[in-house]
């Protein structure tokens, strides 16, 4: 079997028989001769056979190692500022490419509840592209932007590694919180149900609502918070009230009054590792076997900004006594922002263009979710007029992830794939992480320096005298909730150089 770090394999699927999907009614045959039951089986169908089964052809990487590439805040490139060669930049651009979690189309999962798919192929793609960016503010937030798949990373890496994935894995278990059947479930809240396709903002608001539900049985959730930023505005004191709490008592209060249920002792047994940022003697694992490795054909790369102890998942919380609050100082949690924009009307309107590569070089932005027309994407970076993104069409049987010994490898990718950014559509979602509450306040006071691009600097030919104001998006003072209440009119208005419309996020997205 070909390792996962091959460099020059794309995976480019072909169907060589039909998927059979099970039917959970079969005595209600004539429902499915409704004009819609028809309509919804030749989409699953037609899903189906262009993405049924894999078939691996290789394909020569087209990327410049002469010409800067940027990925995720990380910029790759065969000379230094001072003119110097640099050696191995192709491999260790692979080999953060192959680093990064690959979500696709599965088949054989479970079936999802009160429905008969088996497979999200042909309707899934906008979800998968969410569970990606996702997974990369979670690595971020447990192993930090520098972790590399390997060998023979440490096994405290690689069982911190192992519990994200199975939070991803495709599964009706509490242990995988953002599976597609929970996202699903969590979707008909905003009235969309498995089969249906989804945009960019109903992708985050799902993600968002998976990830308040995960802290009733994921402790070391609950140090994280998601906002999820409407109409391209952020509103920075919402962020604030969300990320700050007044005490440790107040968190767990929250959490309580959310989810009605505290965690178990057999909650935890996926979660007992803690990363955290001062440096201490690693202890040993007995929780969970682990099973190292053995398919990355990568050097090993190993970084020590980062140590880990096997503490309670929560400072105050034991296993066996009630938690204590000893403590009345603001405690930051991790920011997860995903900010869901429009830029343009039927194409992207190309005065964005110099903003979105300034958002992707940008060291805390985990990357877009969008696409082009018909077809999500996950963009993790760019070169010269290029976007380079993650695909999920790609449909792989489903991994039992409930093994402690299951297979990452079909979780990982290195090939690469681009478009270029006129391709790109409009409706999509940017992603941010912070850490720290200082990240996000550096973010606030350089925020124009990311967002707003001078319209003069790009006509070639211009007579107006001033400068307008072209913002990706806007971060105002205030809570949402005191903008709706005023008399006025909100004092921040668009650039009537966007084009805008009714549109919705989700007219984009309608058949692959």
């Amino acid at each position: 079997m070909p390792s996962p770090d091959e460099s020059n394999v794309d995976n480019l699927v072909i169907n060589t028989r039909p998927f059979v999907f099970k039917k959970l009614n079969p005595s209600n045959s004539d429902e499915n001769t409704q004009p819609t039951q028809v309509k919804k089986q030749n989409c699953r169908q037609y899903g189906t056979t262009k993405y049924g089964n894999l078939l691996r052809v290789r394909r020569e990487v087209n990327l410049k190692l002469d010409s800067a590439t940027w990925i995720l805040g990380q910029c790759y490139h065969n000379k230094s500022s001072d003119g110097s060669v640099l050696q191995d930049v192709s491999k260790q651009l692979k080999l953060d490419l192959l680093s990064k979690i690959w979500l696709t189309y599965r088949i054989n999962f479970p079936i999802i509840p009160g429905t008969e798919f088996m497979s999200d192929s042909g309707w899934g793609c906008m979800l998968r592209c969410g569970q990606m960016m996702m997974a990369q503010a979670l690595v971020c937030h447990f192993l930090q932007r520098d972790w590399r798949v390997s060998f023979d990373q440490a096994p405290e890496k690689k069982q911190l590694h192992k519990m994200i994935l199975r939070w991803f894995g495709d599964s009706l278990s509490n242990h995988s919180p953002f599976s597609l059947h929970h996202l699903v479930s969590l979707g008909e809240n905003y009235g969309r149900k498995a089969g249906d396709w989804y945009g960019p903002t109903h992708a985050a608001q799902v993600l968002r609502d998976a990830l308040i539900q995960a802290k009733r049985d994921h402790p070391l959730l609950r140090n994280i918070c998601m906002y999820v930023a409407l109409n391209g505005i952020v509103f920075k004191q919402d962020v604030m009230d969300l990320c700050l709490e007044s005490s440790v008592q107040n968190s767990f209060n929250s959490v309580l009054k959310d989810e009605q249920q505290t965690p178990t002792t057999d909650s935890l047994y996926f979660l007992k590792p803690l990363i955290i940022e001062q440096k201490h003697s690693v202890q040993p694992i007995s929780s969970l076997n682990i099973d190292p490795c053995r398919g990355y054909d990568q050097e090993s790369i190993h970084y020590d900004d980062a140590e880990f102890s096997f503490s309670d998942p929560c400072p105050s919380y034991s296993e066996f006594q009630p938690p204590s609050f000893n403590t009345v100082e603001p405690v930051w949690r991790s920011l997860i922002l995903f900010v869901s924009v429009r830029l343009g009307n039927d194409k992207i309107n190309p005065f964005y263009i110099p903003c979105l590569k300034s958002l992707l070089a940008y060291e805390h932005c985990i990357g877009i979710i969008g696409g082009r027309p018909k077809h999500a994407l996950y963009f993790i970076g760019w070169q010269d007029d290029k976007l380079i993104h993650m695909d999920p069409h790609s449909c792989q049987p489903a991994i039992d992830v409930e093994k402690d010994d299951f297979n990452e490898k079909s979780f990982h990718s290195s090939a690469i794939r681009t478009m270029t950014f006129s391709d790109m559509d409009p409706s999509c979602a940017i992603g941010f992480y912070f850490r720290k509450k200082e990240e996000f306040d550096h973010f606030v006071e350089k925020f124009p320096e990311y967002t707003i691009i001078d319209y003069l600097l790009l006509l070639d030919h211009c007579s107006m005298k001033k400068n307008l104001d072209y913002p990706v998006f806007a971060l105002v003072e205030g809570k949402q909730v005191d903008i709706e209440k005023a008399d006025t009119p909100y004092g921040y208005v668009r650039s009537s150089l966007s084009h805008t419309n009714s549109k919705t996020d989700e007219d984009d997205y309608i058949l692959l």
